[in-house]
């Protein structure tokens, strides 16, 4: 949050390249919750910038 009340001046860019091919990532860290649940994150780019991000806990828990 510092960061981003940091640098609200900065624009944010956007830019494609010719290909115009997606590039995602995805992972996930297991039982990192004190009520054991899992956290899962993913990226979605197009050239410069992300397009899509997420980042939340799991609703149930899993097992490894």
């Amino acid at each position: 949050m510092r960061y981003l009340r940091a640098t609200q001046e900065l624009t944010l860019t956007l830019e494609s390249d010719n290909s115009l091919k997606p590039s995602c990532c995805v992972d996930a860290s297991f039982a990192i919750h004190h009520d054991m649940k899992s956290h899962t994150g993913g990226l979605m780019t197009l050239g410069k910038g992300a397009v899509y991000a997420t980042s939340r806990r799991q609703k149930i828990n899993t097992c490894s």
